[in-house]
């Protein structure tokens, strides 16, 4: 069981490295969209070391409990750390501020590609610094680093099969968050990912985050084509997305009125109002009479 210190150790140093860099760096960068663009590298190096150290507990082969009761406390830590400082976290960021400011693009293309850049480089670096790392560890991380990756797609699903599973894991996902209240997210979120995870992971992985699933198993051991694999972890979870935004979207619309038929029952009610007084007044002239 040291080795679980020893994944403990290399996450906090990787924490530790990226306070340290981050000091650094804005002593010599004031820039808002410079500092937001280390933040966004630093808590997705963070996030690689800590997903990389949940591998070695799959290869360790421990209790399925200790698997997704850590896998949940990453998930949350990460969670927290880009709501909190309002980061991007995933490339799905871009479809869920397109609907959450009505259907408006406020990105340039370059703006997206920059992110997704440095999304992805932070991810690659955070493996590359824990691949040097593991050899000097205990015998299980050096075991560990002598795996090659490996796929996470199954060759006994058809990719279609695949497809279909990131999609409504996604949409899934993400329309069960549109009910929780804002104080619930935190907690919800890992739980729903967890689930998802112990559903369909033996399939593809449950990634439900393109940048990641590129990221970690690209054209890795096992891999059959860029095409599936762009369909499956970049179109899936993209098309489950916007079908969860455009469901939330019209139940919404169904639930409220529009400003029409409020404009409508405003003008009925003063209209009402209205023969309402003017009767009474010419009541009250007959009484006078």
């Amino acid at each position: 069981m040291h080795h679980l210190v020893w994944c403990l150790g290399t996450i906090f140093s990787s924490m530790a490295l990226t306070a340290i860099l981050r000091s650094i760096f804005n002593r010599f960068f004031r820039s808002t969209t410079a500092r937001t663009l280390y933040d966004e590298f630093a808590g997705n190096f963070v996030c690689a070391v800590a997903l990389m150290e949940l591998l070695v507990l799959t290869f360790a082969k421990h209790n399925t409990y200790i698997f997704f009761a850590s896998t949940y406390l990453v998930l949350f830590v990460r969670n927290v750390y880009f709501t909190y400082l309002q980061l991007y976290e995933s490339p799905l960021i871009f479809v869920d501020l397109y609907y959450g400011r009505g259907r408006r693009n406020h990105f340039t293309s370059l703006q997206i590609f920059n992110i997704i850049v440095v999304q992805s480089v932070a991810c690659i670096v955070g493996q590359l610094y824990i691949k040097y790392a593991w050899p000097l560890l205990d015998p299980v991380h050096q075991a560990a680093s002598k795996e090659n990756c490996l796929t996470t797609m199954s060759h006994h699903h058809s990719w279609y099969e695949c497809f279909a599973l990131e999609m409504l894991g996604t949409f899934g996902c993400t329309a069960f968050d549109f009910l929780m209240p804002v104080s619930a997210k935190p907690f919800t979120r890992p739980l729903l990912l967890c689930f998802a995870l112990n559903y369909f992971g033996h399939v593809t992985g449950a990634w439900m985050n393109p940048m990641l699933a590129t990221s970690f198993t690209f054209r890795c051991h096992g891999h059959d084509s860029d095409f599936m694999h762009f369909v499956v972890f970049w179109a899936a979870p993209f098309v489950g997305f916007a079908l969860a935004w455009e469901l939330n979207l019209f139940v919404k619309n169904l639930l409220t009125p529009s400003a029409d038929s409020l404009e409508k029952e405003t003008n009925e009610t003063e209209t009402e109002v209205e023969t309402e007084m003017q009767t009474n007044g010419e009541d009250g002239k007959e009484k006078t009479e």
